[in-house]
């Protein structure tokens, strides 16, 4: 402020001042906010005037009002994590900053660090004030807070290639320090626990995913992917009931057979011509050769296949028995052709034969009878690729003689001293009859074939004498003595 005085001799005043000010001549200045300041005004006078008496003025001194002025403002925004520094100026001397949020910032001085990655940072600029100055009005800024990026660093990788049910472990890093997570991109190839991947399949690619999600600091890290290819797994036959070392033509038997995969196991025959097979079940169709049996398992989209293996049957030819079929084995001579049969179990034809020397003859399956007697039929199978040759087997045929009936005549005699034959007449002509003559009731004689000519009884046997007729009868034969009768004469 400024002062002007005048002295009543017109000489010039002087000033000065005292406490709490300066002065440049009138131009006065509070150096202090506080005290009095004293404001003197002079005239020493001069060689005509006396010095002037002293007046002096007093003025109080008060604060001066200041404001804070920013040279360095706060950015508008600051990612978490990040550093920024202010600065501000005020006539009453430093400037001091503080945090209007510290849970979003803090600092240290005039450098501030984003503790957040959301809200907002208040910067705060105060002067307190001295001696001389008001505390400065606060000065506020704002600074919007960012999530800070963060990458993914692998430091484990997945491996190019995975078989079926087969487990890896992979391991990540997050820039920010937070936890990384596993997942799975392709859940049909593959499945995840945590860093711990299992193939659940033996093709497909299987993805690999590391994420991080980010949190109210971090922004979600871009993903990173590695890819597995899946690879199918080898699998092994364990035969659990083999075929058997050999086997007769038409058996069945059944093998099994399991795989390491847990897959069904097929079966086949690799020698159709010697077996066929339905299911596990093998049926021998011929008796001669190797049946080969073989087991497979084809693999699927998690196997391979499995290494097949097999097992060879020796084939045999099995027995057959024949038999007869239903035909009379007892017939006469003289009677029709009669046919004869046998079969064997096989189905393969029978042949059928006579002996040599029996008295019948065979042809086109008809027995013909020649004579009387026994013809001994036999029947044979020598067997074929499937069948061994059948044991003979023989049936008797017993052709009877042929009854003939025999009359008899001259059965009475009276004795003439000449051998009475009795005539046999046989049914059949030609036939030879031997009759022989036995005494009875008394008459003593033979038996004999021959005649007798004695007066007597005789039993009469007639038989016919023939390969293959038969036949008898009998009777008595009577020859009587003479007999005379005599003539009585009487005379009177």
């Amino acid at each position: 402020f400024s002062v002007a005085a005048s002295a009543s001799s017109g000489l010039a005043v002087s000033y000065s001042s005292a406490g709490a000010c300066t002065n440049s001549g009138a131009d006065f200045t509070m150096t202090s906010g506080t005290g009095t300041c004293t404001v003197n005004y002079d005239q020493p006078g001069t060689a005509n005037y006396n010095p002037a008496p002293q007046l002096t003025e007093s003025v109080s001194a008060q604060k001066a009002s200041q404001a804070i002025s920013i040279t360095t403002h706060a950015p508008p925004t600051a990612v978490f994590g990040a550093h920024f520094s202010v600065a501000a100026t005020a006539p009453a001397g430093a400037v001091t900053y503080s945090s209007g949020s510290p849970a979003v910032c803090s600092n240290s001085g005039a450098d501030f660090t984003l503790l957040k990655g959301t809200g907002t940072c208040i910067v705060l600029y105060d002067q307190p004030g001295s001696a001389n100055y008001h505390p400065a009005p606060q000065v506020s800024e704002e600074v919007t807070a960012v999530k800070a990026n963060q990458t993914i660093s692998v430091q484990t990788s997945a491996p190019p290639n995975a078989a079926y049910q087969s487990t890896f472990t992979v391991a990540a890093a997050a820039s920010s320090g937070l936890p990384v997570t596993y997942s799975s991109g392709s859940p049909g190839v593959c499945t995840n626990v945590g860093a711990t991947f299992t193939m659940t399949s033996g093709t497909g690619v299987c993805s690999v995913q590391f994420d991080q999600p980010g949190n109210e600091n971090y922004s979600a890290a871009l993903q990173v992917s590695q890819t597995v290819n899946a690879q199918k797994i080898d699998q092994a036959i364990t035969i659990t009931q083999d075929a058997p070392a050999s086997a007769g033509y038409n058996s069945q038997f059944a093998v099994a057979a399991t795989a390491s995969s847990g897959l069904a196991v097929s079966y086949s025959s690799g020698s159709p011509g010697v077996c066929s097979a339905a299911g596990n079940t093998f049926t021998m169709t011929s008796g001669t050769g190797t049946c080969l049996v073989q087991f497979s398992q084809p693999g699927d989209a998690n196997y391979n296949p499995a290494p097949g293996k097999s097992t060879q049957v020796l084939a045999e030819r099995i027995g057959q028995t024949i038999s007869f079929g239903a035909f009379e084995t007892t017939h006469t001579f003289g009677d029709a052709d009669f046919a004869v049969s046998a079969s064997s179990t096989s189905g393969l034809p029978v042949s059928l034969s006579l002996g040599a020397s029996d008295p019948c003859d065979l042809s086109g399956g008809l027995v013909h009878i020649n004579h009387a007697g026994t013809c001994t039929l036999t029947a044979e199978q020598n067997g074929d690729d499937n069948y061994l040759p059948a044991a003979p087997v023989t049936r008797g045929i017993t052709i009877l003689k042929k009854t003939v009936a025999i009359t008899l005549s001259g059965l009475y005699w009276v004795i003439d001293g000449q051998p009475k034959p009795v005539t046999a007449v046989p049914e059949v002509p030609g036939l030879a009859v031997i009759v022989t003559y036995t005494g009875i009731n008394g008459t003593v004689y033979g038996p004999s074939t021959e005649a007798p000519y004695y007066i007597g009884r005789y039993a009469v046997d007639a038989v016919i004498d023939d390969r293959d007729h038969q036949g008898q009868a009998s009777g008595e034969l009577v020859i009587d003595p003479i007999r005379i009768y005599l003539a009585a004469v009487f005379l009177h």
